[in-house]
C-alpha cells in the first residue's frame, strides 16, 4: 500500500494497493482506513496489479490504514499498517534572517536571506519584520526555496529582524528567530 501519509481533514487521499498470488489468481482488496469507515471489495485484478482508492479524513488525528486481499477461495490477514497524519498543516517556521553583515548603513539597502518548508510541499510566501516595518510579502516560491528580501533604514539603531512564511491558503507559520541588526549612520565625506 503506497500513497501520501500526510494530508488536511476532507482532503482526499488516494491510495495504491497491490500483491501477488503464488497461484497467479485475480485478487480483490478492501481497505480499512483507521477512523471506522472500510471501502467495500474492489473489482478483480490480475496479480500485481494496482488498485487505488480514494477516502477523506473529517477529523484531524493518526490514523492507521490496513488492506486486504482475496482471491476467489482466500482470504488474506491485514497488511502491515499505513500510518496516516490528518491535520491542517500550515508553512513550518522560517530560518532566522541571514545577513550579509549585522551592520547597515541609514538609506543602503540591505538583503535578508531566509527559506520555509512545508510538511505538504505547497508554496510559500515570506514577510520579514525589519523591526521597524513590516515588509511585503514576497511571491511564491518553492517550499524550502532561499528568497531574498531588501529594506532601507531611515534612523539609525539597533533592530531584531524575523521573518515568518504563508502558504497559498493563507495560513501563517509563527515566526523565526531574531537576527540583529546595527544600523549606522554614513560615515562623513573627507
Amino acid at each position: 500500500m503506497t500513497g501520501p501519509t500526510r494530508l488536511r481533514p476532507n482532503d482526499t487521499l488516494v491510495l495504491a494497493v497491490w500483491s501477488v498470488d503464488p497461484d497467479g489468481d485475480s485478487l480483490s482488496y478492501r481497505i480499512a482506513w483507521g477512523d471506522g469507515a472500510e471501502s467495500d471489495w474492489s473489482r478483480w485484478y490480475s496479480s500485481g496489479d494496482r488498485a487505488t482508492f480514494a477516502h477523506a479524513y473529517g477529523d484531524s488525528g493518526v490514523f492507521e490504514a490496513v488492506t486486504r486481499a482475496r482471491d476467489h477461495s482466500v482470504e488474506s490477514a491485514d497488511s502491515d499498517p499505513l500510518i496516516i497524519r490528518v491535520f491542517d498543516y500550515g508553512p513550518n517556521r522560517p530560518t532566522p534572517p541571514r545577513l550579509a553583515s549585522d551592520t547597515a548603513v541609514v538609506g543602503a539597502n540591505i538583503g535578508a536571506m531566509t527559506s520555509a518548508g512545508h510538511p505538504l510541499g505547497e508554496r510559500v510566501s515570506l514577510q520579514v519584520d525589519w523591526g521597524d516595518t513590516l515588509g511585503e510579502w514576497s511571491e511564491f516560491v518553492r517550499a524550502g526555496e532561499h528568497i531574498l528580501l531588501r529594506h532601507s533604514y531611515e534612523e539609525p539603531g539597533r533592530h531584531l529582524i524575523r521573518a515568518r512564511a504563508r502558504d497559498t491558503g493563507d495560513r501563517l507559520s509563527a515566526w523565526s528567530d531574531s537576527t540583529l541588526v546595527t544600523v549606522v549612520m554614513p560615515a562623513p565625506a573627507r
